[in-house]
This record gives C-alpha cells, sequence and structure tokens, in this order.
C-alpha cells in the first residue's frame, strides 16, 4: 500500500511522458475491505487468546502441561511415573542458619522428607558431599509456586496442593531473603498431602520407586 492509503499505482505512457494513477481504500470493494478487517480482527484475537491461555498455564501449572514438557524435554526431571502414592519434597538456595531449622522441624512434626538442594558457598567444609557418582539429571518438579518472587502464601498453598499426585516434585525455598510466605503454609501443605494419601519423600526415594526408571545423564 502507497502513502496515504493509496493502493499501488498503475502506470501509464502518454505522449511519451509516463503517469501514474493511484487508488485510495476509499475506492476498494466494500466486500474486501470488510474481510481485510475479520481477518486482522481475528489474528489479534487468536494472539491474545495465545498469550492468556499461556499465562493460565503458567500460572496454574496442570499437571498434563508437565507431561508435554517431558516430552519435549525428556533429558530435564519434571515428574516420576510411579503407582505408589509419593510425592518429593525439594528446598532450595540454603541452607540458612534462620530458616532451614524450622523446615526441618516441621517435616518431623509430620514424618515428611525432602532434598535440600544446597549453594556451595553456603556448604562448611564437614558437610560437603559431592556426587558420588558422575552422573547427574537437571530437576526442574512439577509444582512450582514461584515462592521465590513473593508470591502470596495462598497461592502457594493452593497450587502445590492441588498438584499433590504421585509422582510429582514439589519445589520450594528454604534459602532465600524471607521464605515467611511458605513458612506460614508449609504445615498445611504437608497435612493436605496426608488427607490424600500421599507420602512426601526425597527426589531420590521417588526416582526408586519410577515404574520406568529415567536414565540419568
Amino acid at each position: 500500500m502507497g502513502e496515504g492509503g493509496r493502493i499501488p499505482n498503475a502506470c501509464a505512457v502518454t505522449n511519451g511522458r509516463l503517469t501514474t494513477t493511484g487508488t485510495t481504500m476509499n475506492s476498494v470493494p466494500y466486500a474486501l475491505r470488510r474481510s481485510l478487517r475479520v481477518r486482522r480482527i481475528t489474528l489479534m484475537a487468536v494472539a491474545g487468546l495465545l498469550v492468556v491461555g499461556t499465562g493460565l498455564v503458567v500460572a496454574t501449572q496442570p499437571l498434563w502441561a508437565f507431561d508435554l514438557l517431558a516430552w519435549a524435554m525428556p533429558r530435564i526431571l519434571w515428574r516420576v511415573e510411579t503407582k505408589e502414592a509419593l510425592v518429593a519434597l525439594s528446598f532450595d538456595d540454603g541452607p540458612a542458619p534462620d530458616h532451614t531449622p524450622q523446615v526441618l522441624e516441621i517435616l518431623s512434626r509430620h514424618g515428611a522428607h525432602a532434598t535440600f538442594f544446597l549453594i556451595g558457598d553456603r556448604i562448611r567444609p564437614s558437610h560437603r558431599r559431592l556426587a558420588e557418582e558422575r552422573g547427574y539429571r537437571i530437576v526442574l518438579g512439577s509444582a512450582y509456586p514461584y515462592d521465590g518472587s513473593r508470591s502470596p502464601s495462598a497461592y502457594i498453598q493452593w497450587l502445590v496442593t492441588k498438584n499433590l499426585e504421585p509422582g510429582v516434585i514439589v519445589i520450594l525455598h528454604d534459602g532465600i531473603a524471607d521464605p515467611s510466605r511458605m513458612m506460614r503454609v508449609l504445615d498445611s501443605i504437608l497435612s493436605a498431602g496426608e488427607r490424600k494419601g500421599v507420602r512426601f519423600v526425597t527426589v531420590g526415594a521417588l526416582l526408586r520407586a519410577s515404574d520406568a526408571r529415567p536414565v540419568v545423564n
């Protein structure tokens, strides 16, 4: 389309001189203009739905989404196939002297276990246990309430509780500056799991209970 809303010009030679004629949008048939407008609105609506839909999936984390991720990125561990009512708990970015002992106390009250992913420079030499084998695997999990990003306690509780199904890996943080939102609902999350009949275990224990043990790379 040319300047001023013109459709590309037609050219003609008159008396040896090149002349052009333009056609404005007003002269385009109404049916064509309407069709173009409808197509543009449809494309915008589809794009909006994709954005909203993606946002809803990210916020609500339905378990089927992790099945798709596992299919697309099989080398990353999202959840474990198992018939046993087991859920793995993990706590990241610790240890934190003010918070990790409280987490351990809450876990102890419920007979729950968890895997703690520690930041190397926070571990004292006496605590260091490097990998016993050379195989590693990225663990991202299938219930992450963004507690490291100041999510409300109610959202943390809702998201984790709804995803407490066999094979799920829960990701929480005890080593961030302010884990109080997570700490307030951890006891309730564990109680909800007990009511669902699931047992909280380490990531390693969940892997050992896998129906199809993943290859560790």
